[in-house]
């Protein structure tokens, strides 16, 4: 790194540096494999439990409800809740980690991880569901995710710090395919709830090993902030309710009305959404000054400020919010295409997305050895080359008669720009952060993982819907001759969108079933034209933010980790 904004990754990563290497890398060179590769062994093992469980709740939506005895909304609550526990208190967990220990604090998340698991796969009710996989999982994450980065930063350096952040990357893509392809066949020959149970077998394993692990420094003799973990619950968490409730009720103007105790509210007839994010934003800028005034004290503080003045670690964290939104709003655009316009089950979704697994596992394990020849920069460059390969090619073979084999080339394409560029970004942002500020920085990059994931859905996601519903109700009522105001035609959108949440339920699967042929075949065809469109729309939008990090990467040094090693 050799321009002006990375001195804080020269002089900060150098000492960090000769302590790794006098650890790790030393004893490497004649210990045993668990002696090298320990950590990063038992931090994939969680992390793919924690991905892998993520990505399976949505797939079963319909056994769960039925199994818990409540609607689709119901477990789309419990995804809600999760990313609200989850998402404000990655900081949180990042911070107890510097000062009692990333270790302990992950050991603890695993033990926490384990209970929520097998409450979420025992639970009776929807209610115990939530307490279980809701929150319990959700604050046990935040005692693992960002330490999972952290450890991995502590532990490993040059060459074998790369091959770690590969390894680590391969296992979380991996994991958010492999997710659905389990969930969906488990589902189908057995219960949803022997796919959660399993992870216990995984997380058992992780815990056994954790001898291989070394602690950390801690400060225990600080005090910890607990006035910023306030803030930082209030900020984030509104800014992620603001996110979820946007597609719901309309960004600026109300497309339904937000009712609370039977009182609508609507401050100056605007949708409360900006409200929400007014109130986060506003704590936000509250929280930042707050952590200042500590440092200033000589206090702990869940983070330093002046972090976010280090343009190569901003730069990164920006990136990786935007991987963020493109996985998360293609990963919700594309299997709810294939459901409701090709009429693909959960099993042959999962399937589809196999050539996305596979070749993001295998790029991801090759993307340390890649680092030799490519600087980060360039890695992500080709990763957005990549990703914008794909997209192409996927636009131009989606239909309502598109075939899983069609959509191999695609899938494997964008898949190997997910999986060559997630290990470069984690790993250029956190060495630019150094080692003594890989706590707090690894739960920032996690934070802005979330915020990407909830921008993704909401944006992204909401586009989708709209354009789908949109284009529904215009193909009717062009075939029909009706012609309606543009507040009507919203307000019938709005209407679609209500009814299609209970639109696979039995009784309207058979009242569906009860119509005319020619009237099912008319309605298909609308359906399916709008889908094709409205995905086609989507993709756009998706490629518009591939371009957008291929504009932020200029903004990297362009320098190779073998020529940093030199120095």
């Amino acid at each position: 790194m050799s321009d002006g904004s990375s001195e804080s990754l020269t002089s900060e990563g150098s000492m960090a540096t000769e302590t790794t290497e006098t650890g790790t890398e030393a004893e490497g060179e004649t210990g045993s494999f668990l002696d090298t590769w320990g950590t990063l062994v038992v931090v994939t093992i969680v992390m793919f439990v924690v991905s892998l469980d993520g990505a399976m709740i949505p797939v079963a939506i319909e056994p769960i409800s039925t199994d818990l005895r409540t609607g689709a909304s119901g477990v789309q609550a419990a995804l809600a809740i999760y990313s609200v526990v989850d998402a404000p208190l990655l900081l949180t967990g990042a911070a107890l980690g510097v000062l009692y220990g990333n270790k302990r604090i992950f050991r603890y998340g695993i033990v926490l991880f384990s209970i929520g698991t097998l409450i979420g796969a025992l639970s009776p009710s929807l209610g115990i569901f939530i307490v279980g996989w809701s929150v319990i999982k959700a604050f046990a994450d935040t005692m693992v995710t960002p330490i999972s980065l952290a450890l991995l930063l502590a532990t490993y350096d040059g060459k074998r710090r790369a091959t770690a952040f590969g390894v680590w990357g391969a296992v979380t893509a991996s994991a958010q395919a492999v997710g659905p392809l389990l969930m969906g066949f488990l589902a189908t020959v057995a219960t949803w709830r022997l796919a959660i149970g399993l992870e216990s077998v995984g997380l058992l394993a992780a815990f056994l090993l954790l001898f291989t692990v070394r602690e950390t420094e801690t400060q225990e003799e600080a005090v910890f902030d607990w006035g910023g973990t306030v803030l930082s619950f209030l900020s984030v968490g509104a800014i992620i309710v603001g996110f979820l409730l946007a597609g719901q009720y309309g960004w600026v103007t109300p497309i339904r009305p937000f009712v609370v105790g039977g009182v609508t509210i609507a401050p100056f007839g605007l949708s409360i959404v900006p409200f929400v994010f007014g109130f986060g934003l506003t704590v936000l800028w509250g929280l930042v000054e707050w952590e200042r005034r500590r440092l200033s004290r000589g206090e702990a503080a869940l983070f330093r400020p002046k972090l976010f003045t280090n343009r190569v670690y901003v730069t990164g964290l920006s990136i990786y919010a935007i991987y963020s939104i493109v996985t998360t709003g293609f990963g919700f655009v594309l299997p709810t295409f294939l459901a409701m316009a090709v009429g693909f089950d959960p099993l042959t979704i999962g399937i589809a997305f196999l050539p996305f697994a596979v070749a993001a596992i295998l790029v991801s394990l090759g993307s340390g050895t890649v680092e030799k020849y490519l600087s980060p920069k360039r890695m992500i460059q080709v990763s957005v080359v990549l990703f914008v390969v794909g997209l192409l090619l996927l636009g131009t073979v989606l239909s309502p008669t598109v075939s899983v084999v069609s959509m191999v080339a695609p899938l494997a394409v964008f898949g190997a720009g997910a999986g060559l560029m997630r290990a470069p970004v984690s790993n250029v942002s956190l060495s630019a952060a150094g080692n003594e500020k890989g706590g707090e920085a690894s739960g920032i990059l996690e934070t802005g993982k979330e915020f990407g994931r909830g921008f993704g859905n909401a944006v992204v996601g909401s586009i989708f819907l709209a354009s789908l519903y949109g284009g529904i109700v215009d193909q009717v009522l062009n075939s029909t001759g009706i012609k309606v105001s543009q507040t009507e035609r919203s307000r019938l959108i709005v209407s679609l969108e209500d009814a299609a949440q209970n639109f696979n339920s039995p009784g309207n699967s058979a009242a569906a079933g009860g119509l005319p042929k020619a009237v099912q075949g008319l309605l298909n065809r609308i359906v399916e034209t709008a889908a094709v469109d409205a995905v086609q729309i989507a993709l756009v939008l998706v490629v518009g933010f591939v371009l957008l990090q291929l504009i932020l990467s200029g903004f990297l040094p362009n320098t190779r980790r073998s020529e940093e090693d030199e120095e």
